[in-house]
């Protein structure tokens, strides 16, 4: 289990208790808040991932999008990532979903996309944007992570893929949520403008600039489009915590930076998710999701 010095050591102590009820040796290391997911743990955290047969990532930010996790997965692991996780989010909002309803609907999905080649996705507040997902593997999350080699993320629910790197086109206006806790809600316009699948700029107020620096600070790659998902999980909030608002009915999400995990070859010190509400999206002209309602279950 990894943890670290912001998260509640409730929390923490629970899944603890509940992994030795379950005959686990539950083993606890603890290192400093990352700002934002995808950058690497310390050393000594990485190299007891890779001899571990099971992880709880239970910290500040998301490590799905690490090599740290990325190389415990070749090696058999399967891990679960609760970063953000609160003490009432443990007990209200997505993790206490009906897990086969929320596998119903994102089997439907994921079977009315699997094989497209272009996705666009527009919205009322001025988002138009086309990416292309084909010859890309198309992934579904529903809250198991039973074989080697597997992951989840709680709380779970969502269809995901990584687009062709340098291919999407488009315009991202006002999200509601920055995967960053420093900015996590925006108060103010955001306007990010992507040409060939990379961040060209990124037009607003006080967040699209804490952006636009971060950007700037981490290099060409953190530009890249990573990756397109649309939420499932009826139980999950929007805009309310950064963890339940990804997977929320009907949002999407856009990445930017690291996609390894996800099939790509950009390899990038961080990976951000930016989440928004009531879309409309098409794959290959067929209408998936209007207006945040899907049409396809």
């Amino acid at each position: 289990m990894i943890t670290d010095t912001e998260v509640p050591r409730s929390v923490t102590e629970t899944l603890a208790c509940a992994a030795t009820a379950l005959g686990a040796t539950p083993v606890i290391l603890t290192m400093l808040p990352a700002p934002v997911g995808g950058m690497e743990p310390p050393a000594p955290i990485a190299h007891a991932m890779a001899g571990s047969q099971v992880m709880v990532f239970q910290t500040s930010a998301g490590m799905i999008h690490t090599e740290a996790a990325r190389n415990a997965v070749k090696n058999g692991a399967r891990f679960l990532d609760m970063w953000g996780v609160t003490e009432s989010m443990m007990v209200r909002g997505g993790p206490t979903a009906d897990f086969s309803e929320v596998g119903r609907v994102t089997n439907a999905v994921y079977d009315a996309i699997v094989g497209g080649a272009e996705i666009r996705v527009t919205t009322e507040k001025g988002t138009d944007f086309r990416l292309s997902m084909k010859d890309r593997p198309l992934f579904k999350f529903s809250g198991q992570a039973t074989e080697p080699g597997s992951f989840s993320a709680m709380p779970e629910g969502e269809v995901t893929v990584c687009p062709e790197e340098w291919e999407s086109e488009g315009v991202l206006v006002d999200p509601v949520v920055l995967e960053r806790r420093d900015i996590a809600f925006p108060r103010q316009p955001i306007k990010v403008v992507v040409e060939k699948g990379r961040i060209c700029a990124v037009e607003g107020g006080r967040e699209a600039k804490a952006i636009a620096a971060m950007l700037d600070e981490h290099g060409e790659t953190s530009r890249n489009i990573a990756e397109f998902a649309m939420g499932t999980n009826k139980w999950c909030p929007l805009a309310v915590t950064l963890r339940d608002s990804k997977k929320s009915y009907g949002s999407f999400h856009i990445g930017m930076g690291d996609n390894r995990s996800f099939g790509g070859n950009v390899l990038s010190p961080f990976h951000m998710d930016m989440i928004f509400e009531n879309p409309t999206v098409t794959v290959d002209g067929r209408t998936v999701l209007e207006n945040g309602k899907y049409t396809v279950i």
